[in-house]
């Protein structure tokens, strides 16, 4: 016996329950008539329920009440006029469906769940674009300086690159670089991905032109903003990244622990998008301070990092000065965790000063210091385009002189 839950309105729910109590009350019961979403959710967790029969018209519906229904471990089934089920759902009724349609999917429905079968792929297929997550432990050991400058190192390369502010704890790219009328585009990209509204084509008219081959996609604007930012919708945002960009680089707050609430286990997680970008990413670099505390709490985060299958880790020592050496702090890290690489970055906290003040990127204010030389090392490493290969000095200093010119204007256009 099948216990089902109705979230369908009007002609259509008296026909279905009719049909159902009347000619299968024997292998299906409608457990409750839920009036709305907030209902069906509550009922749904509560159990105990096997499926739920949703009509797709419902107000509210979106990948995130999807998934916080399967997430109740009930099979979700959409009931509508469409010809491929959204919001990530995996069974589609059409809305004239009869009763015998809607039992022999319900059974086979609740037969998958039962055992466990994993889902479909996803129906869009991943781009050929590449994830750089830029996470570090608490401290402000300098991720978003270091992130902000390694896409602008990428961009000077001519790789077309998308800097993203998924930080959502203390979001501060589109003051790094310049950008004065900042606004809430990673929430708006997740708001258009939980309606199945989003793609590349979207994604990229969100984003900010810093130069030619560089682009911003500004954060969640205020902190306390990080609630709205759902894991079904992010999932997808991070799919369309792959597409809007030959690399993305994806700035994090620090916290990567689950934090999960025994009284709501629905409720929203601040560290999700930090846990879903290193699980998705295709190469991580750890920023960490050059002090034995930072350095101690990087160590204590990496059996975290392996449990999200982390591989191909880089660590970045910043902020070098004695008594430690390049030499001393690589043994350090290397020692006690298993990374791809370890660089270091020298301290320079006068060209750091002046680059947040003027809002430039490190080509722009000291092109010729020894810690934008460091992070122009990094980015040549990873180049996908040129394989490491040396940029051509005079080239780059052209392309930065042009971009340090624009900044003026970069700053005037809204985000």
């Amino acid at each position: 016996m099948i216990s089902l839950l109705i979230c369908v309105s009007g002609s259509d729910e008296v026909r279905i329950v009719h049909d159902l109590a009347t000619r299968y009350a024997d292998r299906v019961s409608v457990t409750r008539r839920c009036a709305d979403l907030a209902e069906t959710i509550a009922c749904a967790h509560a159990g105990p329920v096997d499926a739920v029969l949703l009509d797709l018209e419902t107000r509210g519906l979106d990948r995130g009440t999807v998934s916080d229904l399967q997430a109740a471990g009930v099979a979700v089934i959409g009931l509508g006029g469409v010809s491929e089920p959204p919001y990530g759902l995996r069974y589609l009724l059409a809305r004239e469906a009869t009763a015998e349609e809607i039992v022999s999917l319900l059974e086979t429905a609740c037969a998958a769940a039962e055992d466990k079968a994993p889902a479909p792929a996803a129906a869009q297929p991943p781009g050929e674009g590449k994830l750089v997550a830029v996470w570090g432990p608490e401290g402000g050991p300098g991720r978003s300086f270091f992130a902000a400058n390694l896409a602008y190192e990428m961009h000077l390369q001519r790789v077309d690159t998308l800097l993203v502010d998924a930080d959502t704890r203390a979001p501060c790219l589109a003051q790094f670089a310049g950008v004065v009328e900042e606004n809430a585009a990673l929430l708006t990209a997740c708001r258009l991905a939980a309606r199945d509204c989003l793609g590349a084509t979207e994604l990229a008219g969100l984003s900010e032109r810093l130069g030619e081959h560089l682009r911003l996609l500004p954060g969640i604007g205020l902190g306390t903003h990080w609630s709205e930012i759902r894991e079904a919708a992010y999932e997808q945002v991070l799919l369309c990244l792959r597409e809007c960009a030959r690399l993305t680089v994806l700035d994090i707050a620090p916290g990567i622990a689950d934090e999960l609430d025994d009284y709501d286990p629905l409720a929203p997680q601040r560290n999700t998008v930090g846990r879903q970008t290193l699980a998705a990413a295709d190469t991580v670099f750890a920023v960490v301070d050059a002090n034995p505390i930072s350095l101690t709490r990087l160590i204590r985060e990496t059996e975290l990092l392996a449990e999200l299958g982390v591989s191909n880790l880089h660590v970045v020592v910043n902020r070098l000065q004695a008594p430690l050496s390049p030499g001393q702090a690589e043994a350090m890290v290397r020692e006690r965790i298993a990374c791809q690489s370890v660089r270091t970055l020298p301290v320079d906290t006068h060209t750091v000063q002046r680059c947040a003040w003027d809002g430039a990127f490190l080509a722009e204010a000291a092109p010729r210091s020894a810690l934008r030389e460091k992070v122009r090392e990094i980015a040549l490493a990873m180049s996908p385009e040129r394989g490491g290969a040396e940029v051509d000095a005079q080239e780059s200093a052209g392309v930065v002189q042009n971009e340090t010119e624009g900044r003026g204007r970069r700053r005037r256009r809204r985000s």
